[in-house]
């Protein structure tokens, strides 16, 4: 049997000789990075925010808001939907109910990848459509569904929240959505509220809730979001990225081929709760995040690697300067904290870490793959595995 510390260490070794390879000029199996993959990984380096989107129903999200957030900005973005949508309609075939919720959650799965996002799901029962919040509460448990959405908000820690729904508008389970999201913002951070999560999951403040006004509404603070502007990387605007996710919930088509000739919808958000001492939202605020800041000691340790003080981004083109870049950056420590230090917010130096790691893959061009005998993989085995390939 390999030990964890073991496999860990296997790893560590092989990854520095996958980086070393390709320096030397040998023979190994690779293939190109996609340029717009890896300027995604590197622009990811300069953002160690995270926002979440509330929903009720897979297509419920803000695709274009999630779109830009991560494609523009390198937010770190995840949903969280309340239930599959298995009680929706099929566009696309005869399924219903509880296939359909599986149909729709792999939608979700590949909107989200589109969007550039993490989706996550409550797993509460899609029954259609539901006429109050009080109702969905009768049928879902307004307690449980609290307990539910506040664990994932203490695991996922979103710097902001951001929803479609309020309290009183439409489809039962979006009110209720946009009831109990007002309830967990304040919830996740109280450690009396379902202290037995504790175990798994630590108390977490969200700095800002938003819900996206109707219509002319703009009172209060806001920020507003145009997804009309064209990606230079990827040679189309965030509105036509957000309409192909959108695309990918096909059962609950059909929906528009192109988007429209005067451009996709401005999403435009109201402050609607706001953390203690968090900084005010500034006039012009164009993310939920805009104002937001870290502890100094923190961000010290999140500083992007750059190259003659400017960052990687701008030079994707070329790949053995970006490469010998993250190189130095991983051996000096970026994104970690010396051990006396370790409260300094581990599961985002966690996150920005992992974003360090991908960006070091990509800009190596090499890939592993490891083809097990069998249909299980066993931890131990895999070990076994990366073993032999050094």
């Amino acid at each position: 049997q390999i030990t964890q510390t073991t496999f860990r260490k296997t790893l560590r070794n092989l990854w520095m000789v996958l980086l070393v390879l390709p320096l030397l000029g040998l023979p190994v199996q690779s293939q190109s990075s996609d340029t717009a993959q890896l300027h995604q990984a590197l622009l990811d380096l300069t953002n160690p925010w995270t926002v979440m989107c509330v929903a009720a129903h897979p297509d419920d999200e803000d695709g274009s808001s999630l779109t830009v957030l991560r494609r523009k900005y390198g937010v770190h973005t995840v949903s969280l939907f309340s239930t599959f949508g298995e009680g929706g309609q099929n566009a696309v075939g005869p399924e219903l109910y509880e296939e359909l919720g599986v149909i729709r959650a792999r939608e979700t799965m590949a909107a989200a990848e589109v969007q550039g996002s993490e989706p996550y799901f409550l797993g509460f029962r899609d029954f259609g459509f539901s006429k109050s919040a009080d109702e969905t509460f009768r049928a879902w448990g307004e307690r449980e569904f609290l307990r539910r959405m506040v664990y994932q908000i203490r695991r996922l820690r979103p710097d902001a929240i951001i929803t479609n729904h309020d309290t009183t508008s439409g489809h039962g389970h979006h009110q209720a959505t946009g009831r109990i999201v007002l309830q967990a913002f304040d919830a996740a951070a109280d450690p009396k509220q379902f202290p037995e999560q504790l175990s798994e999951v630590s108390v977490w403040q969200v700095q800002r809730l938003f819900v996206r006004s109707r219509g002319a509404d703009t009172a209060g603070q806001t920020f507003t979001i145009d997804p009309n502007e064209t990606d230079p990387i990827r040679g189309t605007t965030y509105a036509q990225q957000a309409l192909a996710g959108l695309q990918k919930h096909a059962t609950q088509g059909p929906w528009p081929k192109t988007v429209p000739a005067g451009g996709g919808r401005i999403s435009r958000y109201t402050l609607v709760k706001q953390a203690p001492n968090a900084p005010a939202l500034p006039a012009d605020a164009k993310t939920p995040l805009d104002g937001l800041k870290l502890p100094e000691q923190l961000s010290a340790r999140l500083v992007a690697p750059t190259i003659e003080g400017k960052p990687l981004t701008e030079f994707v083109d070329r790949r053995l300067e970006v490469l010998v870049a993250l190189i130095n950056a991983r051996r000096r420590g970026a994104f970690t904290a010396p051990e006396d230090v370790a409260t300094l917010d581990p599961p985002r130096l966690k996150l920005m870490s992992s974003r360090l790691d991908k960006a070091l893959a990509l800009a190596t061009g090499v890939t592993v793959n490891l083809n097990p005998e069998g249909t299980a993989l066993v931890p131990s085995y895999v070990a076994f595995a990366v073993v032999k390939l050094l």
